[in-house]
């Protein structure tokens, strides 16, 4: 009878087990289990600073590395950006998950950005954001400057 029970454990054991790896490889497309599990820096410039989006559970923010000094603080107000592009856009645009592509962080007094199909410059000072037509640094324009390319995620 005994032994009866330690294969009855032993079954609840596997099938524990088994349950748990199903629920950890579900998550791993869907991000209920584990966040951050890839980072790709975009350094700026030739400088010791990069940015990365971090990831959190209603969508990302920026964070800006500083690699000399250990350093990681928010890229920018995250907040007042979302409210500038908002009431530039016509467009809702959630603090929580703003999507920008090809950040400019060059510049001490602005960053210039992408996002809702536009190229846009955000002036710290005022906290206003600007749609300007200029192409991200990090294209290549063709001499006609009818046609770009660009890079993304190393691709």
């Amino acid at each position: 009878m005994s032994q009866m029970t330690k294969r009855d454990d032993h079954a609840i054991d596997i099938t524990t087990r088994y349950e748990r790896a199903q629920t950890l490889q579900a998550g791993i497309g869907t991000k209920s289990v584990a966040f951050n599990t890839k980072l790709f820096p975009h350094w700026v410039g030739s400088s010791d600073t990069f940015w990365y989006t971090r990831e959190t559970r209603t969508g990302q923010v920026y964070r800006l590395v500083d690699a000399k000094t250990g350093s990681n603080e928010a890229a920018f107000d995250h907040s007042a950006i979302a409210s500038s592009l908002s009431l530039a856009s016509g467009e809702s645009v959630a603090a929580d998950n703003l999507s920008l592509t090809d950040i400019d962080f060059t510049g001490s007094e602005s960053i210039t950005f992408s996002a809702l199909n536009r190229r846009w410059a955000y002036q710290h000072s005022n906290k206003s954001c600007k749609e300007i037509a200029a192409h991200p640094p990090s294209w290549k324009v063709s001499p006609d400057g009818k046609q770009a390319v660009y890079l993304c995620d190393y691709n």
